[in-house]
């Protein structure tokens, strides 16, 4: 009688791994579910972004190339900004009272 019920209690044992093992299986389950879930939405969103940053190079090369086109460069604006400097010292220059003795007569 005793290996019966050994044989008993293994089963019973087994019965209830086998249990948790279904428990365990539809929580994994489950959460696959929202994972796979999750990850379509990301996937989306940056299929989404990659487009909008293939909208932002184009806009960026357009720029670039009306600018190349229209003739700026740094350094002829920095040659401006030192002629609007020099000229703006000069009209300062100019305009600047004087403290002049005054003669009196």
């Amino acid at each position: 009688m005793g290996q019966l019920a050994d044989a008993k209690a293994k089963i019973a044992q087994g019965a209830a791994e086998e249990e948790q093992a279904k428990v365990k299986l539809n929580m994994s389950q489950k959460d696959l579910v929202g994972l796979e879930a999750r990850m379509k939405a990301f996937a989306k969103e940056t299929g989404d972004n990659i487009k909008k940053l293939e909208v932002l190079k184009a806009a960026v090369t357009s720029c670039e190339a009306k600018l190349n086109s229209s003739g700026w460069s740094l350094e002829k604006e920095r040659q401006l900004e030192g002629s609007l400097k020099e000229a703006r010292d000069q009209v300062k220059n100019l305009t600047d009272v004087r403290d002049f003795p005054v003669l009196i007569e």
